[in-house]
């Protein structure tokens, strides 16, 4: 974390577009980088889009060779859609339903097969919301289901979350740059996939401390670094602090401040046992408030006129989490039962989210016969800032459990029946129990 910074750092008009004139030289001079490997030809692993409907990875399958050409050609073109019935079967704010879900599109370009330079690529990553959603319903400090934050908590609507470009320098060593979407923060083996793959709570997804200090879609630029012959990942990103996914803000972006992200994953096999472990560091140094356009407000369905106002400072979150194989076929990897660990601290004075923890259960394959079908078993706990207003007369400690199971109907269909029991941080909200089931296409 950057202890120099002053906390009362701003940018001055004349000067605030220096970061984007930076990254817009580092662009043009990235051409003349370092001569890629092989091995460091592809950013992203190929997909097999052929086979019979019932065993291909997505629903519309090679578009009679199509994909693959265009594949060979550097463009690979994907496309998702989720959605999710829930509903309030008990406790929380009100006892209600609602379906919600997205649309998924995603283009990576691949440089060196566009008959350009090495070791660039470019991805863009649009995101469309429909639908209702019972996060604010719930009473809880974050969402039942994560995949009805984005792009707007509270609204229908479809945003650009990311137009970014990567480019290798050294054999092992890149940067980004462009529009950010940080919605893969905190990766981890078992508790991740933006809601839209195994759990749906937004505390087993990414860890909730770092929603204030890192935006979802910003501006910015990052390096990162793949270590030779593991899957350790070390990665830098510097972001515009106020961004949004609806606004690329090149006006005034850095105006109110930076956001720092650091993260280091490894892999290591205690035992023999496949295990990952990541390390994260975020710091803004934009001024926020326990209650300046807070997250979980949205969330509970408070409204911020509601709570008294606190001092504005900047803000810091330190995260961790750990994943680990314990049993799997000796004949299919693939099948096996694993655990995770998610712990989170923040700066209590600016964050309402003091300090977290999460862990579960994750399996594969566990009923004979459904080898690729998945489970997954977790509890959470979010430690409120006593510096909240309200605090703890009004607002206190939370926690919840869910369970999920992810049936595989084809590769490309999944149907996920999914249960939460979700304590309220509201001490008048009585616990929510919310049971829905999700349905995800990829197309």
């Amino acid at each position: 974390m950057p202890d120099n910074i002053n906390k009362n750092f701003s940018m001055k008009t004349n000067s605030k577009r220096i970061p984007l004139m930076a990254l817009l030289v580092i662009f043009i001079l990235s051409p003349y980088g370092y001569a890629m490997g092989e091995s460091s030809n592809f950013l992203w692993p190929e997909t097999d889009y052929k086979g019979e409907w019932t065993a291909r990875p997505m629903l519309t399958g090679n578009w009679g060779g199509v994909r693959t050409n265009l594949a060979d050609k550097g463009f690979i073109l994907n496309v998702d859609t989720t959605g999710t019935y829930q509903s309030i079967i008990n406790g929380g704010l009100k006892e209600t339903g609602a379906f919600g879900g997205s649309v998924d599109y995603e283009l990576r370009m691949n440089f060196k097969k566009m008959g350009l330079w090495e070791g660039a690529f470019i991805r863009l990553y649009g995101k469309t919301r429909y639908g209702n959603f019972v996060n604010k319903y719930t009473g809880a400090l974050t969402a039942a289901n994560m995949d009805g934050l984005f792009p707007l908590a509270d609204e229908n609507t479809t945003e650009l979350m990311s137009a970014t470009y990567y480019q290798y320098i050294l054999e092992n060593l890149g940067f980004y740059l462009g529009k950010l979407d940080t919605l893969d923060r905190d990766t981890n083996e078992f508790a991740g996939g933006k809601g839209k793959v195994n759990f749906l709570n937004q505390n087993f997804v990414f860890n909730p401390v770092t929603m204030v200090t890192v935006p979802d879609s910003a501006l910015g630029a990052g390096l990162f670094f793949l270590f030779p012959d593991n899957e350790d990942k070390f990665s830098l990103t510097v972001m515009d602090a106020d961004g949004h996914p609806d606004d690329t803000r090149f006006d005034d972006a850095f105006s109110d401040g930076i956001s720092f992200m650091l993260e280091y994953r490894m892999h290591f096999e205690p035992l023999g046992l496949r295990a990952h472990q990541l390390f994260g560091i975020s710091y803004g140094t934009k001024d926020y408030a326990l209650v300046d356009n807070a997250p979980w407000l949205t969330i509970a369905g408070i409204e911020s006129s509601d709570v008294t106002e606190s001092d504005k400072r900047n803000s810091w979150s330190i995260y961790y989490n750990y994943d680990q194989i314990l049993y799997y076929e000796k004949n299919d990897p693939k099948q096996g039962l694993g655990y995770f660990l998610k712990l989170g601290i923040s700066d209590k004075k600016s964050n309402p989210i003091d300090w977290c923890y999460s862990f579960g259960i994750f399996g594969t394959g566990v009923i004979p016969t459904r080898n690729r079908d998945t489970f997954g078993i977790g509890y959470y706990y979010t430690g409120v800032s006593d510096d909240t207003p309200g605090y703890p007369d009004i607002i206190s400690n939370a926690e919840g459990f869910e369970f999920f199971y992810n049936f595989e109907v084809t590769p490309w269909m999944h149907i996920t029946p999914d249960i939460q029991v979700i304590s309220s941080a509201f001490n008048d909200i009585n616990t929510a129990i919310v049971g829905g089931v999700r349905v995800k296409i990829d197309i």
